[in-house]
């Protein structure tokens, strides 16, 4: 083998490293920015508090601040909107979440804590709730209703 060619196969193998290199730097630059697919409702519903958005997922039109809390309760519903929206709480919530310390948070489908009922205890450390209650997958399961009241029992 002559020099030239261990030079040039040298040269190569520092090109190739450097083009892996710069991939795996790309690649990992992508994954810092891009955003979370779902936002854990914890990080957005406080503990001591039970919380309720609009749409599945635990958001409220693509934004998961955008939500209603209760530390004791929330009766009735008529006055509430999500949080920097002008949208209604009332008979509208289809993500329910207990971020409780001790307490079961149960939601009702009519003001004063009367009517049809569904409670979710709470689950140290991180709460408990159902990102979706209309489709009989998750948690809460039969449920044709959104809460017009809710309470800390």
């Amino acid at each position: 083998m002559t020099r030239s060619s261990t030079t040039r196969r040298a040269g190569m193998g520092r090109r190739v490293a450097a083009l892996v290199f710069s991939a795996v730097a790309a690649a990992s630059a992508m994954l810092m920015v891009a955003p979370a697919a779902s936002a854990a409702p914890s990080d957005y519903c406080g503990r001591g508090k039970a919380c309720l958005w609009d749409d599945a997922s635990y958001n409220t039109n693509g934004n998961y601040a955008a939500l209603h809390w209760f530390e004791y309760f929330s009766n009735p519903m008529d006055g509430y909107v999500y949080a920097g929206t002008g949208i209604g709480v009332k008979d509208t919530a289809d993500s329910w979440y207990n971020n409780g310390r001790t307490s079961t948070a149960c939601f009702y489908d009519r003001a004063n804590y009367q009517g049809a009922s569904w409670c979710i205890a709470p689950l140290s450390p991180s709460g408990q709730g159902d990102g979706n209650i209309e489709n009989n997958s998750g948690l809460v399961y039969g449920v044709t209703w959104d809460p017009a009241s809710a309470k800390f029992i």
